[in-house]
């Protein structure tokens, strides 16, 4: 997909318009190989401050790589990944899909 389609698929997903893409074209992810790596996922304990929510989110991002991307608002930070049907949202600390929430900035 394009970076047209990718911008306006995740501002639509994360309820903004500030989405930084950092590439032209991004291979969409299909659930069958994302979950996986989603449920492989661990790093460690939650630690107020020094490993939480944002540490999680940049690690997820790191491991999975291309077309996962890093969201947050003020209370929290996440993943998102570009999928074939759609923008899914990830709990890097539990591993879980989660349902949609607004965003102030979204980084993919």
């Amino acid at each position: 997909m394009n970076s047209v389609e990718a911008y306006f698929r995740v501002s639509w997903a994360c309820k903004t318009p500030l989405v930084l893409l950092m590439d032209r074209r991004y291979e969409p992810w299909r659930m069958d190989e994302l979950t996986p790596v989603v449920e492989a996922f661990r790093d460690g304990p939650y630690v107020r401050e020094t490993h939480d929510c944002d540490d999680f989110s940049f690690a997820f991002r790191g491991q999975a790589g291309h077309g996962v991307g890093i969201v947050w608002n003020p209370k929290h930070c996440w993943n998102i990944a570009l999928c074939e049907d759609g923008v899914k949202h990830i709990e890097p600390q539990t591993g879980q899909f989660i349902d949609s929430g607004w965003a102030m900035l979204a980084i993919i």
